[in-house]
């Protein structure tokens, strides 16, 4: 597929447990797609493995123009393409290539379900992530970022140092009031 400009980031939803399934049919198909996935250690009762996950589970995006929608909803383990009043939501490309920097960086990460309240903003100064806007959040009783996809209601909550990032100035007057 080439990068037309009609051509732009699209999540889908796919049956549960079947990330890697729908992306390799994307393969086959020629559709260009991206699963972000993780390494974490999962213990059970008599050993510890690494695992690969899927970041968001239930969800694959796809690089598509609208011609490509019926061919996508045609691929086994696809059951739709992420909308709001009943159109396509399209997702900026520098979420995507936020998303596939953090992954490529090997930062401790973590997606989850609810949403951070908005407002805290925070920008990374230092390492590997520098330039990063996004949230401070306490999760778990620590201080991390979070980077919002509203268009999937998802976070990615990023293990930052607080040293490692500068407050900017909205919270600085939350903080100082």
């Amino acid at each position: 597929m080439d990068n037309n400009s009609d051509h732009y980031w699209y999540a889908v939803y796919t049956r549960a447990r079947w990330e890697k399934r729908v992306s390799r049919l994307f393969e086959q198909e020629g559709i260009c797609h991206y699963l972000p996935l993780y390494k974490t250690v999962r213990l059970w009762s008599d050993r510890k493995k690494t695992v690969v996950l899927p970041l968001f589970p239930s969800y694959v995006f796809v690089k598509i123009s609208r011609l490509d929608y019926l061919k996508v909803l045609n691929i086994p383990g696809v059951a739709r393409i992420i909308c709001f009043e009943g159109s396509p939501v399209v997702i900026p490309e520098n979420q995507i290539q936020t998303i596939k920097d953090i992954l490529n960086k090997g930062v401790d990460i973590e997606a989850v379900e609810n949403l951070p309240n908005p407002g805290d903003e925070m920008e990374v100064c230092k390492g590997s992530l520098k330039g990063l806007k996004g949230e401070l959040v306490e999760y778990r009783g620590k201080k991390k970022i979070a980077i919002r996809l509203d268009v999937i209601e998802k976070s990615i909550i990023i293990n930052i140092p607080l040293s490692h990032a500068k407050v900017s100035k909205k919270l600085l007057k939350k903080i100082n009031t």
